[in-house]
């Protein structure tokens, strides 16, 4: 009889009772687009507010392997770890921002122009 303890997977939660396993990499494949256009998208972000700060990389950054598929996992777990409804994707020149946010009553300032807006995701499964 072994003496050993069970080893137990991580899982994050994401969402009404859906997990996500630390080992299911590349966390991207848990996130969904938003299929409305980027005017209805940036409009909708008029209702949200990060829920920490935003987290940047720099194309011209040796140190971040672009080729892997899962080098945009930081933005992905600040959303799960803040509990967030909405990921935010922007470009400004060689700078990529990711920000986790969730909705609030007030309308507030977005961070950026339209011009700007990537994409926005939520959590759920790729088709």
């Amino acid at each position: 009889m072994s003496t050993k303890p069970k080893l137990l997977r991580p899982q994050i939660a994401i969402g009404r009772g859906s997990t996500i396993s630390a080992q299911s990499m590349p966390l991207y494949t848990k996130f969904t687009f938003t299929t409305s256009s980027l005017t209805a998208q940036y409009n909708a972000l008029k209702v949200n507010t990060n829920t920490s700060e935003p987290i940047t990389f720099d194309a011209k950054d040796p140190s971040i392997d672009y080729n892997t598929d899962t080098w945009m996992d930081p933005c992905y777990k600040m959303y799960i770890a803040t509990n967030a409804t909405l990921l935010v994707f922007w470009i400004n020149d060689d700078i990529m921002t990711c920000e986790a946010m969730v909705m609030v009553s007030r309308p507030g300032k977005v961070r950026y122009p339209i011009t700007s807006l990537m994409r926005t995701e939520r959590a759920g499964d790729r088709c």
